[in-house]
């Protein structure tokens, strides 16, 4: 190895450590990052972290109420989603410990359609009572 190769190998090796440097200041930063109220809005729950698309939201709060949870999963064996619907308690007709979890693949290709004539499937397993109660209890 040359001396004119020896040094600009160690010129690119100082260069790799400034940006090795550079991007562990980035990560550090990014881990230290806290969430805001809009970025926990689009988190849906503890048990996935694929954020719901506001369209989506605004569908189940439109048909149901705010206090129905959601959660969106995409497949990645086929083009669609698992769509859930987490029936709040006070709504279930199951008023056991047990958590009322509603869930449907939906082909992309439906996609705000599919959302929406799952939702209205949902909103008519209430009885009219609960749905009386959904209905006094929107925001």
């Amino acid at each position: 190895m040359s001396r004119l190769t020896f040094f600009e190998f160690l010129s690119e090796w100082e260069g790799f450590k400034t940006e090795f440097a550079q991007l562990k200041e980035k990560i550090a930063l990014l881990e230290t990052k806290t969430v805001t109220e809009e970025e926990k809005s689009l988190k849906v729950s503890e048990h996935t972290e694929f954020p719901v698309p506001p369209d989506y939201r605004e569908i189940v709060n439109s048909i149901l109420n705010s206090h129905f949870g959601i959660e969106y999963e995409p497949r990645i064996d086929i083009p669609s989603f698992q769509f859930s619907i987490l029936v709040p308690p006070k709504y279930s007709p199951s008023k056991g410990t047990n958590e009322d979890r509603r869930m449907n693949v939906i082909s992309n290709a439906e996609g705000q359609f599919g959302v929406k004539a799952y939702t209205e499937k949902v909103w008519n397993t209430f009885s009219q009572d609960v749905q009386a109660q959904i209905i006094a209890e929107k925001e």
